[in-house]
């Protein structure tokens, strides 16, 4: 059985037998039994946007794999990460994916789960305010990293879903889950569950992906992956 606990904003927790995966935390209460565990604890950030990033993970005294366009603190310690890189660390691999804004996203593969965040990578564009041609590189560029991620199999996923992009906002995370199909979906970046009714009522239709949507900080989940890492 693997763990989910949403934090705040685009910061998760996920929890598996022998791993700790922390995604982009900044704020909110991250809960100290997973720093005091025993398992295997990183940190992951995404880019350097002031909602994807706090310095401060550094005190915590953990692995941190990080974006190469994070500025961290010249006493810190972390493994400065790019699109296309592959680590492994003990017995998690990891896979270093594009993003459609900053940074990157990740996909994390160990003993028994697959999970992927998407930091910043979304189908980002305001059809209200976008140009044709500004909407159709959006789109490109979209396509092209979820083109990349086909074959990786997905357990559970984090995608932003913001409803600053108006009536148009969870056309990424449809595509994404109609095209990778993972497991679980967890939707992020939105404010308030309340504006994400419309994705809710498409989400209660489509067989894909079990779609898990936070409605407070630290909520948490329970998803049963069978996954052996393959």
């Amino acid at each position: 059985m693997i763990h989910v606990e949403y934090i705040n904003h685009s910061g998760y927790v996920v929890e598996s037998e022998d791993t700790v995966l922390i995604f982009d935390y900044v704020a909110g209460h991250l809960p100290r039994h997973y720093l005091d565990s025993n398992k295997n604890v990183i940190f992951f950030v995404s880019h350097s946007h002031d909602d994807h990033y706090n310095p401060g993970i550094f005190n915590y005294r953990k692995q941190v794999v990080v974006s190469d366009d994070v500025r961290i603190p010249v006493t810190a310690q972390a493994l400065l990460v790019k699109e296309h890189d592959t680590l492994i660390l003990d017995d998690i691999k990891i896979k270093v994916f594009g993003s459609t804004d900053l940074g990157v996203s990740f996909y994390v593969k160990t003993k028994s789960m697959n999970v992927f965040h998407a930091g910043d990578l979304n189908h980002w564009h305001w059809k209200e305010e976008s140009t044709k041609d500004e909407i159709d590189l959006a789109t490109f560029q979209f396509l092209n990293v979820v083109e990349d991620l086909k074959g990786h199999p997905v357990d559970i996923a984090m995608f932003p879903v913001d409803p600053r992009m108006r009536k148009h906002y969870d056309s990424g995370a449809r595509v994404f889950i109609h095209q990778i199909q993972p497991k679980y979906f967890f939707p992020m970046h939105y404010a308030n569950a309340k504006d994400l009714t419309l994705f809710e009522k498409w989400a209660n239709r489509q067989k894909t992906s079990v779609v898990n949507i936070p409605r407070k900080d630290n909520e948490k989940f329970k998803c049963e992956v069978l996954s052996d890492g393959n």
